[in-house]
């Protein structure tokens, strides 16, 4: 289907009705990102982005790409805190390699978050990997 004629069941026939779909996108995905859906809101978002790419609209390309790379991010710091407290858990537990095993995803995470551009995460990749160091001498 080209977008230049649908989008979803809305018919786009020029760019203000191209800019009038991505705005109900964004509010769509906005909407599920309060419901901490990420995974459905991202898929708006790209798909949002992937009008905007079609309609040649700059300035909704970049606030997009902005979007999507926040969302990204929340997402993982939400993975990155699962692994961490399963982690936590096994070593209360006495189970040091599958909290190893955690750490690591945990690590992870945290490494993609810093790489989409949230600096301020070194401080728990450092965190992160002295446990992992710890671990790896008990294990």
């Amino acid at each position: 289907m080209d977008l230049n004629n649908f989008f979803g069941a809305k018919k786009i026939i020029n760019a203000k009705s191209a800019k009038v779909q991505i705005e109900i996108l964004i509010k769509d995905a906005n909407l599920k990102l309060k419901e901490d859906y990420i995974q459905e809101a991202l898929k708006i978002y790209f798909s949002a982005k992937k009008l905007a790419i079609e309609w040649e609209l700059n300035e909704y390309i970049a606030e997009l790409d902005n979007l999507i790379r926040l969302t990204q991010i929340t997402g993982l710091k939400n993975l990155k805190n699962i692994y961490e407290n399963k982690a936590k858990k096994a070593e209360k537990d006495y189970f040091p390699s599958e909290a190893l095993e955690c750490y690591n995803m945990a690590y992870k995470a945290a490494t993609e978050i810093f790489k989409l551009g949230l600096t301020k995460i070194e401080k728990d990749i450092k965190r992160i990997k002295k446990k992992i160091e710890e671990l790896n001498r008990t294990v």
